[in-house]
Order: C-alpha cells, then sequence, then structure tokens
C-alpha cells in the first residue's frame, strides 16, 4: 500500500511487433494456454526469479506528457476515444472490471505477473507473462517508434478542455451556499498528504474521487472496482487505518454506503464545561496574548489553511494540572456511551486555543488521533444573528456525507460558551464566519485511546 497502482490503461500509438519472433527471454505458452482460450490470442510468457525488480508503475494525470484521461465506467471523453482510436492498445497491469468499454477493432498488448489476467475481458492479441519493467525492457528493442504526435496532441488538447471543465464546477459552486461534492473533493485533495490513503464506495463517491484527487507517488486509491460492493468506504479505511496508523486514512462515503454502516460511526456528543475550567483558560489566554516573547512562541497560525487571527498552544504544564483529568473523564463516557467499552489509557496528543474574529473562518478539515473534541470560551452576542443568505454565522458543521430518508449530510450546531463537543476525529467539519464584532475562542484536542477498545471498534 505504499505505491498507487492505478487501474486503467494508456494509448500507444504506431507499436508495430513482430509475431514470428519471440523477444529473448520470452517462450510460448504451453498450447493448453491457447487451446482453452480457443485461440483468440497469441501469448508469450517471460520469466524472471528476481521478483524485486517488479515495480508498480504510477501516471501523474498533470505533469504526464502522455496522460490523455480516465477510461471504463469512471472515465471520459478523451480516454474512451483514444482508446478506441488508437491502433495499439498496451495494458500495463490492469485488465479493466467493465468490458463494455474495451474497444474491439485495435491490436491489444496485455502484460501482467498473472497470466490467468491475460485474456480475461479482452481481445487480446499478444500477452506477456511477467514483470512490467523487465518485460517492457525486454520488448522495447522490437518496436519501432512513431513520430508523428498530431493525435496525441488533439487527445491531449480534448484532455485538457475536460480538466478545466471539471475545474469550473469547483469554482462555480464554491461560491454557493450550500456545499457541493465537486468543491469538497477539490478540498480534500488539496488538504490531504502526500502519502494519504484514500477510500471510495461505489456510486458518485468513486466519480469525485476519480475527478478531483491527483495521485501522487505515494498515494493510494482503493474502492470495490471489480464487484461495485456497497458500504465497502468505511471497513477499507478501518482496515487501513490499522494497517498504516503513520499515514492519513479519508474514506469517500456515498449516502446509502454509510448508511448500511452507521452502527460503525460513533456519534457527536456534547458536554458542559464547568465555568472554573472556562475562567482559567481565558485567563491564561489573556496572559499569552499580552506578553509579546510567549505569544510568538505559542501562536502557530500561520501553519493553518483557514483564516484565525490565532492559533495558541498551551504549556503542558498548565494541561496537566487544570484540564486533562476533565477531558480524560468525559472521553470515557462518551467512550463508554458509544461502544459500552470502558477505557483503560488515553493520550493527550495536542490542546490548543483559537482566537475568530469578524469574517474569519476556518475550512472542511479533520483532526488526527482517535478522538477530538472542540469547546467555547467566548462568544459575541448574537453571533449567529445575519442575513436570510447567511444562516450559519458563527457555526460550525460536522460533515458525514450522508443525506437519505430521515439521515442528514449536517449536523450544524450553534455554539454558545460551556459546551463541548467530542467526535471521531475522522469526521470533517468547518467554522463558518460571522459578521459580529467580538472574539469567537474555543479550544480543541486530539487524543488516542487504548489500542485494545480501539481496535474492537473498528471492527
Amino acid at each position: 500500500m505504499a505505491k498507487i497502482k492505478k487501474e486503467g490503461g494508456f494509448s500507444i500509438l504506431g507499436i508495430k511487433l513482430s509475431d514470428k519472433r519471440y523477444p529473448p527471454k520470452c517462450r510460448p505458452v504451453e498450447n493448453t494456454w491457447q487451446n482453452m482460450l480457443r485461440g483468440q490470442w497469441k501469448m508469450h510468457s517471460c520469466q524472471y526469479q528476481d521478483k524485486e525488480d517488479q515495480v508498480k508503475i504510477f501516471f501523474d494525470k498533470e505533469d504526464n506528457d502522455y496522460a490523455v484521461g480516465l477510461n471504463g465506467l469512471l472515465g471520459n471523453k478523451s480516454g474512451f476515444k483514444s482508446m478506441h482510436e488508437a491502433e495499439v492498445l498496451l495494458l500495463l497491469g490492469t485488465d479493466f472490471p467493465y468490458t463494455e468499454f474495451l474497444p474491439e477493432k485495435n491490436i491489444i498488448i496485455q502484460i501482467d505477473t498473472k497470466p490467468e489476467r491475460i485474456g480475461r475481458r479482452a481481445k487480446v492479441d499478444y500477452g506477456y507473462h511477467g514483470s512490467i519493467k523487465d518485460t517492457l525492457t525486454t520488448l522495447l528493442p522490437q518496436i519501432t517508434a512513431k513520430t508523428d504526435d498530431s493525435y496525441l496532441k488533439e487527445m491531449r488538447e480534448l484532455h485538457k478542455d475536460l480538466e478545466e471543465k471539471y475545474a469550473s464546477y469547483v469554482d462555480a459552486k464554491s461560491e454557493q451556499e450550500k456545499i457541493h461534492p465537486e468543491y469538497v473533493a477539490s478540498l480534500i485533495d488539496k488538504l490531504a498528504t502526500d502519502d494519504a490513503i484514500f477510500t471510495v464506495d461505489t456510486g458518485m463517491s468513486a466519480v469525485w474521487a476519480a475527478r478531483y484527487l491527483k495521485g501522487r507517488k505515494n498515494r493510494y486509491l482503493t474502492g470495490s472496482f471489480n464487484h461495485g460492493s456497497m458500504a465497502n468506504a468505511m471497513p477499507m479505511a478501518m482496515g487501513a487505518g490499522l494497517g498504516h496508523p503513520d499515514r492519513q486514512v479519508v474514506a469517500l462515503c456515498g449516502d446509502g454506503g454509510l448508511t448500511m454502516l452507521l452502527g460503525d460511526l460513533m456519534t457527536i456528543s456534547q458536554y458542559k464545561i464547568p465555568v472554573k475550567i472556562i475562567n482559567r483558560i481565558n485567563k491564561e489566554v489573556d496572559l499569552i496574548v499580552n506578553n509579546r516573547s510567549r505569544l510568538k512562541k505559542s501562536d502557530y497560525s500561520k501553519k493553518l489553511v483557514g483564516q484565525v487571527k490565532q492559533e495558541i498552544r498551551l504549556p503542558n504544564s498548565f494541561v496537566n494540572k487544570y484540564l486533562i483529568k476533565f477531558i480524560k473523564l468525559n472521553v470515557k463516557k462518551y467512550i463508554k456511551k458509544s461502544t459500552n467499552k470502558n477505557l483503560k489509557k488515553i493520550n493527550l496528543k495536542s490542546f490548543w486555543v483559537v482566537r475568530q474574529y469578524k469574517n474569519e473562518y476556518n475550512p472542511v478539515h479533520f483532526h488526527s488521533g482517535n478522538i477530538s473534541g472542540v469547546g467555547y470560551l467566548k462568544i459575541p452576542k448574537n453571533i449567529t444573528k445575519g442575513t436570510k443568505r447567511l444562516k450559519t454565522n458563527g457555526t460550525i458543521d460536522f460533515i458525514h456525507g450522508s443525506k437519505s430518508f430521515l439521515s442528514n449530510s449536517l449536523y450544524n450546531h450553534n455554539p454558545k460558551v460551556g459546551d463541548m463537543i467530542i467526535f471521531p476525529n475522522y469526521l470533517m467539519h468547518t467554522a463558518y464566519p460571522f459578521k459580529r464584532d467580538g472574539e469567537r475562542r474555543s479550544f480543541s484536542f486530539n487524543l488516542d485511546i487504548d489500542k485494545k477498545t480501539f481496535d474492537i471498534f473498528n471492527g
């Protein structure tokens, strides 16, 4: 899972291979193979002992000069047209899940480490069993390259036009009041790490991922692309998170898929912060703000994606003395309520205070760790009052993506001083701007719970 494997082929123009001579180190497959496949294609097998030389091939859709778009069910016009009009189609480590999108008239060459995949769905003219790297190295001396790239340029222009159209959807819908999936998907791509693991449900979730998530060498995207199983994104994400705790995992769940597994989604719970804790935190923050040297060391706002005045990290000594006991107590209640399990271990990873003023905001994001929380220390008077167009003044939205009968896609909370909300770290959320004068002061925290309880919850 360290590398991306793009499920899709690409067009190679002008390739000619002789069917009368076999490449070096390759031999014809036994006649039983050809009989079994009823002579539909000629197959060569390249056998190598060194399996470590086998590599996954990655194609960046932005920086690759030969990229012409996606194919198959999630494909687009440029990818489909290129594949069907090419003289030769070269399949590297893929045979596509949908035969309806495969061409029938052009020459098809397929290379795969698993011989049972060759010719499984397409009419293959030349099949090679072996690692992609070694097989291509062996075949390249047999190839006469074509210098005319006019058709490639034509398909690249068509692909560019489609990408610009997708981008225009994001620009247009970002200005609308309601959050649209195109905009959310583009934000996820921008906020996700370079080695993030993405899981997608079937349906439109996979479409948004295909169109807006940019591939990078250490990103990995998976889903139920062969069988089209429902509700696969969340359990896949749980497994990916357990297998790779050091990497960011993002699950793109559809409404139906998430609804089928709502039992796996921790509920959002709300608790009250004692007045004495609110006063202590506010006093400590004010002391830091009024001390230039302390503020310089404690302010992390420049690292934020959003626009807020300050993000202040409180000293560990203060957190351990006044806050840790209260946080642990309520997180234990939360886990007990959500999973009926008693926590044995809680590790607070980080605690910080955000100062937000008029017109400032925090975009859609999620946190690290297992469990997160947000509490409110100061709220401007009448913060949520505004025009009809701005009904979300100063509120916070928790986004889980489902929208079906008796299920909303958003949980909107109108913050009040003393509120504390505890939620699973992966639950995306956003803090809206407001039009009132005054400070909206809140704290947030991330923590890990004991692995045994976490593993039980994640199945």
